[in-house]
């Protein structure tokens, strides 16, 4: 087949989509890519055909309407067998721009923007909007159940054509290194009985680390001066936190670490994985923190609730009382609560998966 991966910036491409990339041209289809170029696209994919679209993450914005114009083109020119695409407003001008071609359609969610607890605009507009765009779809793939028994309700192009895979998948390789770890003790001025929470996140609304800030200043309040909050990423809500930060005096207490390129040794680190997020897929994070036996106290919602099943892994909570309470209970009984990592979840799994799917579609 020849096959087209859509997104809306190459960092989705570098980041989710190689593994099953090189599975399909070691099975010899073609691949081809299209997004709008927010970074060097990987060593690994530099011989592909690669197509500039001017996709932006504002569906409002005009550069769209030449997006759909350019992806028209493309169609035109290339003639594809089958359209993957992925990102909710690539995949919204895909499905449309491809409607009248003859190539399969498909799409990837990693996450639907309507969700239990998702306000009323997300509602009106995204959940209707996907549900209109099915029309135009052969294939939809989901990563969570609560998306997964969504999109039964949607008329697709063809029949039992939702499908469920597990996530993305991590192969985090778990090593020890004992100088880094040194380092970030050094440079932080960790003393041996501190206590170390991390969330690895972009820094924006929708991870929502305003919370955690919130938490750790009812923490320290109550007495727990040896926590220590690390927040790895930069994003657009940093300033914001910074300053609120200040404002609590826990400079002491939350560092904003900025993008960190290897999570690992802060994982070695943590006594606690924690996630404010109000909206989810089904987490690497998470599932890099079994993979080192960290527990976790994520927000009770999508993605979480598909991962965390059992009592040793950590909590789910619904508010400030609550992640605070259960931070508390994990670190002072630590011995209770040790994940594993089950490879349900490794790239090799997510690979698979999707191959059956592709499989299907050249039926």
């Amino acid at each position: 087949m020849k096959i087209l991966q859509v997104t809306t910036i190459s960092n989705t491409i570098n980041a989710f989509l190689i593994p099953h990339i090189e599975a399909l041209l070691a099975q010899g289809h073609e691949v081809e890519l299209a997004c709008a170029t927010n970074q060097p696209l990987d060593q690994r994919l530099t011989a592909l055909p690669h197509h500039e679209i001017s996709f932006q993450w504002n569906p409002l914005t005009t550069d769209n309407v030449r997006a759909y114009f350019q992806l028209k083109k493309l169609f035109k020119a290339r003639h594809y067998d089958l359209i993957h695409t992925h990102t909710p407003n690539a995949s919204a001008l895909t499905r449309l721009a491809a409607r009248h071609e003859n190539g399969a359609v498909m799409y990837t969610a990693h996450g639907f923007h309507f969700y239990e607890g998702a306000s009323k605009f997300n509602w009106l507009t995204y959940y209707q909007i996907e549900k209109i765009l099915a029309r135009y779809t052969d294939k939809l793939v989901t990563i969570n159940q609560e998306d997964y028994q969504r999109a039964q309700g949607f008329k697709l192009k063809r029949k039992n054509a939702v499908h469920l895979i597990p996530g993305i998948g991590t192969d985090i390789e778990v090593v020890a290194q004992p100088q880094k770890v040194a380092e970030i003790r050094n440079k932080y001025q960790l003393r041996p009985e501190d206590k170390i929470l991390v969330f690895a996140a972009e820094l924006s609304q929708n991870k929502n680390q305003t919370l955690l800030i919130d938490v750790m200043d009812r923490l320290v309040t109550a007495g727990k001066t040896n926590y220590r909050l690390f927040l790895l990423g930069s994003g657009p809500k940093r300033d914001d936190y910074q300053r609120k930060i200040a404002t609590l005096n826990l400079e002491r207490h939350v560092f904003l670490t900025g993008q960190v390129n290897d999570v690992r040794p802060f994982l070695e680190l943590a006594d606690v994985v924690v996630s404010s997020s109000q909206r989810e897929g089904l987490p690497v994070n998470v599932l890099e923190a079994f993979a080192y036996g960290v527990p976790v106290v994520l927000t009770k919602i999508r993605g979480h609730v598909d991962l965390l099943t059992e009592r040793n892994q950590g909590f789910l909570v619904e508010n400030m009382h609550e992640m605070a309470a259960a931070i508390d209970e994990i670190l002072t009984a630590s011995e209770k609560y040790r994940p594993s990592f089950t490879n349900k979840y490794s790239i090799n799994a997510s690979v698979q998966a999707m191959q059956k799917i592709y499989a299907e579609m050249r039926v």
